[in-house]
């Protein structure tokens, strides 16, 4: 066994913690909810930004189906509707994403919107980088 190996195992375990943000990070609709919830917070300048759930599935939809949220037919934006209701923000809100009231149907940002969404989109340049890598590899 290498030197110093004994306290990689130390290093690297963090008590299910990754595979929890793994778990965030797994469906596509929720990462996309992320981007725009980042992006609304932003947008917010250091106060929490409200969205409701109705305007979050409509930007999901019109991200999903790439195309402008006045394009978004009826039955796509209530099957987003739907979804996030039902699963996406409920584990949103259980990973301190967000605050959402499903009463209201209001989505409040919170601290944790722009961490997890920088990092989602550090997770995403490392991937690009590692894939630009990979081809550039197999030209070689």
């Amino acid at each position: 066994m290498a030197e110093g190996t004994p306290h990689l195992r130390e290093e690297i375990n963090t008590g299910g913690v990754i595979e929890e943000v793994l778990r965030l990070f797994s469906s596509e609709r929720r990462r996309i909810a992320i981007h725009i919830l980042h992006e609304a917070d932003s947008e917010a300048s250091g106060r929490a930004g409200i969205i409701s759930h109705v305007q979050l599935a409509e930007q999901v939809t019109a991200v999903e189906e790439g195309c402008h949220v006045d394009c978004v037919d009826r039955r796509s934006r209530k099957s987003a509707k739907v979804g996030l209701r039902q699963n996406h923000l409920p584990v949103l809100d259980e990973f301190g994403v967000v605050e959402w009231n499903e009463q209201s149907g209001s989505i409040l940002t919170t601290t944790q919107t722009q961490a997890f969404g920088r990092l989602l989109k550090t997770l995403e340049f490392a991937i690009r980088r590692a894939e630009i890598s990979d081809t550039d590899r197999r030209r070689s």
